[in-house]
């Protein structure tokens, strides 16, 4: 495995040109990562974001620039963020993996979820909802051709071959469809967001003088059950549940 020095400078220099529409932007920010000035990188990586620009290159150099400035909450977040938007990158995985192994304790690591949904989430991992769409659509597309072809002229296919490609198109068509429903489901399913805020004390209702029930580590991932008066209901991974100031997370 990479150091983690590898791990977070390799992509940030692969994708300077990962913003199109905003190059020069992108390129300043990455110039101020180079010169180390990650307080700056952050600042125009932000600015950048908040420009409406949303690319996993973008959300992985802001992990990169947090974890330099030593804040692991926020660094997770935007890992997180990248892995959402490219699931199928190995160096974002690569760099969540390191955090969860450095910086987070085993019972409260993404693992100790263990629901169907990040189950879901693991094998989607591989085949985002656009190339699943694609793949889905071209099998059908082919499944018709086909048909087509069959019809059309009997003898133009040998019938092992024909069946043989029609049963893979029609595998392939509802693996990349199933996969599509899939990522669908995701989308409308509950909510995770990482502790941002350093010594976050989860609290037993939400209400600023209410007693703290256990501290949370920040950069811990938590799903968030409900919303109440500015103040977020979570589960932690190891089942730990309370309330924490909507300001101390960072929605995924």
């Amino acid at each position: 495995m990479r150091t983690a020095a590898a791990i977070l400078l390799s992509l940030l220099i692969a994708s300077t040109a990962a913003t199109a529409q905003d190059a020069d932007a992108f390129q300043q920010a990455n110039a101020l990562f180079m010169a180390r000035d990650y307080a700056g990188a952050v600042r125009a990586y932000t600015a950048i974001a908040e420009s409406g620009i949303e690319n996993a290159a973008l959300e992985y150099n802001l992990g990169c620039a947090y974890y330099r400035l030593g804040r692991v909450g926020p660094a997770r977040l935007h890992f997180e963020r990248a892995a959402r938007l490219d699931p199928g990158d190995r160096d974002t995985r690569a760099n969540l993996e390191l955090i969860e192994s450095r910086y987070i304790e085993t019972s409260l690591r993404e693992e100790n979820f263990a629901s169907p949904e990040l189950l879901l989430r693991s094998a989607l991992s591989m085949l985002p909802l656009g190339p699943a769409l694609w793949i889905g659509a071209i099998a059908f597309l082919l499944l018709n051709a086909l048909f087509a072809l069959r019809n059309l002229a009997p003898a133009a296919l040998h019938p092992a071959i024909f069946w043989t490609l029609l049963i893979a198109a029609a595998v392939v068509s509802a693996v990349a469809f199933s996969a599509a429903g899939g990522h669908a489901l995701l989308a409308q399913s509950s909510s995770y967001g990482v502790i941002v805020a350093p010594d976050a004390g989860v609290a037993s209702e939400p209400a600023g003088d209410a007693p703290s029930r256990f501290p949370a580590p920040e950069g811990t991932k938590v799903k968030i059950e409900r919303q109440r008066d500015g103040w977020l209901e979570i589960i932690l991974p190891n089942n730990a549940k309370g309330w924490l100031p909507a300001e101390a997370i960072g929605i995924i």
